[in-house]
């Protein structure tokens, strides 16, 4: 191949084989600035002293381009540009990776799209960016040219007066010169200057940051301007535009010009200067810093607790999170706290903004102020009087030395008013200090309250009741219209209730005032105590046990948690004892009200009373027959002498009738209390109930369902018409119920009196037992087995865990064995529930039947020819003496089939078949071989290919529709194969007269005959049931041997099959079995195995 080509129409030279190159002018061309293209090996090329282009290809070239104006390409790092220093004026390298441009060259020209660096030399360089990434162009010395275009480029033109142009994308312009030029097209992307020299933006760029510690001018142009300070003291202008000014370190000032500027200050020597009407302005600092003339915004920034205040204007201060101090100064202001504890200094046209969970706030006012929403602390200034009032959280109002009003609103507030007469409006939330000597101070109050110290008068505001509570100073307390409680406490205080339902507490020096006609009123008291007139009601107060009684007015006496003795006299008086173990006196019109836990109270009264709500005991004065009724609690009722009712009502009660016939009615909780000889007592009860000694009847009421149960006499139990149970235990009891579904638990010497239709009943027994008539279930109790009979109804009998036999008698019947080895009677309309790892049990039947889940073993009874089935267990099944049709189902099953001519269905391996007497058949769905004492087996409809093998006696055996393989084995076998392709196996040795099978229904095409060559010895070939021999034709003759090898002869005329030993000799041909005849037999139906 050529060392190198060239290119007439590229007037190039393209290197082939060559790895260096040189143009000497005159060489095999005459144009002398021709162009060198390199390969991809490290090639040298060298120019002449034309204009050349040399490109090195992909290697790591080195390129010398000689006099001219050369332009070089470099695409790789290891690529080498050596250009003379007298080598020509205007020389360019294009480059497709970051490149610095070597000495001598003036040019940098980047192509590609990824972002990569190009950088200058000494010299005034051009570069230019590329048009698909974001260039970082350095010019280092000299006037350099810079051009990005499109991308964010960065343009540094180094030291020297450069011209930086950005073009499209956000570019970066690094200036350091006071000659340097930046320029930039009209909407070509967001611009930034970076200047360490004081500069002014030109047209088309948005931002300037001046870099350095010196201090710097930086003015911006008509755009929205971001100008940014550094170390110095930094002089900033933004002109028109809504400009962003941010001086940094040091002592700025800031000028932002017409438009909506934003000043961003960090010392509190920083100065803003904006002018009249020049836009809605905002400082944003971060040390504390009062607002300069005509701007209207001031906000926080960082983390510092600062002072922000305002101007005349109407401002808008925002703090941080920090703790702020906000003062608006004159003017409408609105001042934002942020999250801190803020402080909030205030005139009357300001707007405090506060979020929840801002803080703890604070507000200073020389003005009355309500304070707005999540704002906590209001702290009355100045020496003039005002109202001070809170919010909906917990504030504290603090007031001056003047006479003020505060009003916390909701919220737990506290108040301190300060050492004028004050005035507070407070709720039940609301605490106050006051200090002594610090005026008459009046608390007025919508809820209860108690005076605190070094306050003088209570007074209740509002129509709601509420409780006025004095200190030790001499109180007026005042009462509104409602029901209010005035404790005047120590001292010698002045209570006035008003018209309401007011309840006073004394302590003997205290006045009150209360007129005829106002109210329902209380007296609480710590002495005995017997009401005078115009008061109502009374209360025992304190812990001693005390008497409290009534006048004639209608009264109400409450007594506290000692053991009181309460008498409403006359009138209708309504007593509550409280927390003693209290006794009431009671006639015929008075009411007790006991509360839940207050002692073990007792009522006396010679009428017939009911126990009110959490009163334990009632006894009977007097000498009339009453009735006493008791309630939800653990009562005591004690009867007089006369014939008494008692009724505990709810709870465990203890009832006592006394000598006479008593009437019960009872709970199942409840105990009576009866000796003997005490008349004949008669118990009614709604819930189960078990007769105590001496008691004799025992009587269900209503219609819940509920247990009776006698005790040693000769009881008579009657039921209601729910499902009862009755337990008569001992004594020869009678037990009768009603319509419901009754459970009777009986011994041997009850009687149970149940009609027709009167429910479904049930019988429960530790014994053995045969339901009487209209008694449907029978359930065995105890551990004993037992013999459990039913009726003719359709009976459930249900056994315990021993060994039961059960036995539903007429009926369809649902019988329930339990855990053990259960024996079921049954008939045909009967249903037995047993469940998994209930024992083995044994279902007796004189009816066809399959055995339900759970169950083991069945057996026929009576002399009925029977179906019997088992299940999915491994059964025993037991036929009788007739012909039974007997299918263990899936499990491994034992199967007897009696005396009968019985059928026996398998289909599980593991099934065991036993005929007895009789001729039976085995129907299997499975390879089968009878055993010793079954006649005749049946291959299932199907077409499965089975394998059916006979025992000892003359079998009759049939396939199915399947390729069945037959063996009769010993005896006069009937076989027959059905329509598949079967084989008849003779693998015993034939017997003229007790081993000569019959093949019914043999086809020449379909069936063959196995021969067994132990059997058959002369048969020669040896084969095997998995690989059986065909039959040699020689051994094979038609109707008579005519050689000696003719061994297997079949009579056309007869159909019999012979074996002969010697063929033609002198030995008698054996019959093996019989076909039918004219059959078309060859040696290819016989096989030897």
């Amino acid at each position: 191949m050529a060392q190198y080509r060239f290119d007439p129409i590229w007037n190039t030279y393209f290197l082939e084989e060559a790895e260096n190159f040189s143009l000497v002018d005159g060489q095999d061309h005459t144009d002398p600035n021709a162009g060198v293209t390199g390969n991809a090996f490290d090639n040298t090329i060298i120019g002449n002293d034309a204009d050349n282009r040399l490109d090195g290809g992909e290697g790591a070239d080195t390129l010398e381009g000689g006099a001219g104006n050369d332009a070089y390409a470099v695409d790789n790092p290891g690529d080498v540009v050596i250009e003379a220093e007298d080598g020509g004026s205007g020389d360019s390298v294009t480059a497709y990776i970051s490149y610095t441009l070597p000495d001598h060259v003036e040019v940098l020209i980047l192509q590609g799209f990824e972002n990569i660096r190009g950088t200058g030399n000494g010299l005034a360089n051009t570069l230019l960016g590329s048009d698909g990434g974001s260039n970082l162009l350095e010019g280092l010395g000299g006037n350099d040219r810079l051009f990005g275009f499109d991308g964010d480029d960065t343009l540094d033109g180094g030291e020297g007066a450069d011209e930086l142009w950005g073009w499209s994308g956000n570019d970066t312009f690094i200036v350091d010169d006071p000659g340097d030029v930046v320029s930039e097209d009209e909407n070509r992307g967001e611009d930034l200057v970076i200047a360490s020299i004081g500069y002014t933006l030109s047209n088309h760029v948005e931002h300037l940051r001046l870099v350095g510690s010196q201090g710097l001018a930086g003015i911006g142009n008509g755009l929205d301007n971001r100008i940014t300070g550094d170390g110095g003291s930094d002089t900033l202008e933004g002109r028109d535009g809504n400009d962003t000014l941010d001086g940094g370190a040091g002592i700025d000032v800031l000028r932002g010009g017409a438009g909506d500027d934003l000043y961003r200050v960090d010392n509190t020597d920083d100065v803003v200067e904006e002018e009249d009407d020049g836009g809605i302005d905002s400082v944003e600092t971060s040390v504390s810093y009062a607002l300069a003339a005509f701007v209207e915004n001031l906000v926080a920034s960082g983390n510092a607790a600062i002072a922000l205040t305002g101007n005349a204007l109407a401002n808008t201060l925002t703090g941080n999170a920090a703790e702020n101090v906000l003062d608006g100064g004159a003017g409408a202001d609105t001042l934002i706290g942020g999250d801190g504890d803020d402080t909030y200094i205030v005139d009357d046209a300001d707007k405090i903004v506060e979020v929840a969970e801002g803080g703890i706030d604070t507000v200073r006012s020389a003005t009355s102020y309500v304070l707005g929403d999540h704002l906590e602390r209001l702290i009355a200034t100045g020496l003039a009087a005002i109202t001070l009032t809170g919010n909906g959280l917990d504030n504290t109002l603090i007031g001056n030395t003047a006479a003020n009003t505060l009003d916390g609103g909701a919220g737990a507030d506290h108040l301190h008013g300060g050492a004028g007469d004050d005035f507070y409006i407070i709720d039940e939330a609301d605490n106050i200090t006051e200090l002594a000597g610090e005026g008459i101070d009046t608390v007025l109050t919508g809820s209860s309250y108690g005076l605190g110290d070094h306050l003088e008068n209570l007074v209740a505001a509002g129509t709601a009741p509420s409780d006025l509570t004095g200190n030790g100073l001499d109180n007026s307390l005042t009462g509104n219209g409602a029901a209010n409680v005035l404790d005047g406490a120590a001292g010698a205080d002045t209570m006035i209730g008003g018209a309401g339902d007011d309840t006073y507490l004394f302590d003997g020096s205290d006045t009150i005032i209360e007129q005829a006609g106002e109210g329902i009123d209380t007296v609480m008291t710590t002495a005995s105590y017997t009401l005078a007139d115009h008061l109502e009601n009374l209360t025992a107060l304190g812990s001693a046990a005390i008497s409290l009684i009534g006048n004639a007015a209608d009264n109400l006496i409450l007594g506290n948690a000692a053991a009181n003795t309460l008498d409403g006299s006359a009138g209708t008086d309504t007593l509550s004892g409280g927390g003693g173990d209290d006794m009431y006196v009671v006639d015929d019109a008075d009411t007790i009200i006991e509360l839940a836990g207050g002692g073990t109270d007792t009522v006396y009264s010679a009428f017939s009373h009911t126990l009110g709500d959490h009163l334990e005991r009632l006894i009977a004065t007097g000498l009339a027959a009453v009735t006493l009724t008791g309630n939800g609690l653990d009562n005591t009722l004690i009867g007089n002498t006369a014939a008494n009712t008692l009724d505990g009502a709810a709870g465990a009660d203890h009832l006592q009738g006394g000598a006479r016939d008593d009437f019960y009615v009872i709970d199942a909780n409840d105990s009576i209390t009866e000796l003997a000889e005490e008349g004949t007592d008669t118990v009614l009860t709604r819930a189960s109930f078990v007769l105590a000694a001496n008691l004799e009847n025992l009587v269900a009421a209503g219609t819940a369902s509920i247990d009776l149960t006698g005790n040693g006499l000769s009881n008579r139990l009657t039921g209601n018409t729910a499902a009862n149970v009755l337990d008569g235990r001992a004594g020869a009891d009678t037990m009768i119920d009603g319509a419901g579904d009754d459970t009777y638990v009986v011994d041997g010497a009850d009687t149970i009196i149940e009609q027709a239709n009167e429910g479904i009943d049930t019988v429960v027994t530790a014994a053995s037992y045969m339901l009487g008539a209209h008694l449907e279930n029978l359930k065995a109790a105890g551990a004993a087995a037992v013999s459990l009979t039913g009726n003719a109804g359709d009976n459930l009998i249900q056994a315990n865990a021993a060994a039961n036999t059960l036995d539903g008698g007429a009926g369809a019947d649902t019988l329930s064995g339990g855990g053990g080895d259960d024996t079921y009677i049954v008939d045909g309309v009967d249903t037995i529930v047993e469940l998994a790892g209930g024992g083995t049990d044994t279902v007796h039947s004189a009816f066809s039947h399959a055995l339900g889940n759970a169950l083991q073993n069945l057996t026929a009874t009576g002399s009925a020819a029977i179906s019997l089935t088992g299940n999915a267990l491994d059964n025993r099944l037991t036929g009788n003496a007739a012909a039974n049709v007997i299918d263990g189902g899936s499990g491994s099953d034992i199967m007897d089939g009696g005396a009968g001519d019985d059928i026996l269905i398998v289909d599980n391996a593991g099934d065991g078949v036993s005929g007895g007497s009789g001729t039976d058949t085995v129907r299997t769905s499975i390879d089968f071989t009878l055993g010793a004492d079954v006649e005749n087996l049946t291959a299932a409809a199907g077409i499965a290919a089975l394998s059916l093998k006979g025992n000892a006696f003359g079998n009759s055996i049939t396939g199915n529709g399947g390729a069945n393989r037959i063996a009769g084995g010993l005896g006069n076998d009937q076989l027959g194969g059905g329509m598949g392709k079967d084989v008849f196996v003779f693998d015993t040795k034939p017997h003229k007269s007790t081993n000569v099978d019959r093949i019914l229904d043999f086809s020449v095409k379909d069936d063959s005959v196995w021969l067994e060559n132990k059997i058959f010895k002369k048969l020669g070939t040896k084969g095997s049931e998995k690989k059986p021999a065909k039959l040699a034709k020689d051994f094979f003759a038609l109707d008579k041997a005519k050689d000696a090898n003719d061994h297997l002869i079949y009579n056309k005329k007869t159909g019999k099959l012979f074996y002969d030993a010697d063929g033609s000799g002198k030995a008698k041909a054996v019959e093996i079995a019989t076909l039918s005849k004219k059959l078309k037999m060859t040696e290819k139906d016989f096989f030897v195995i």
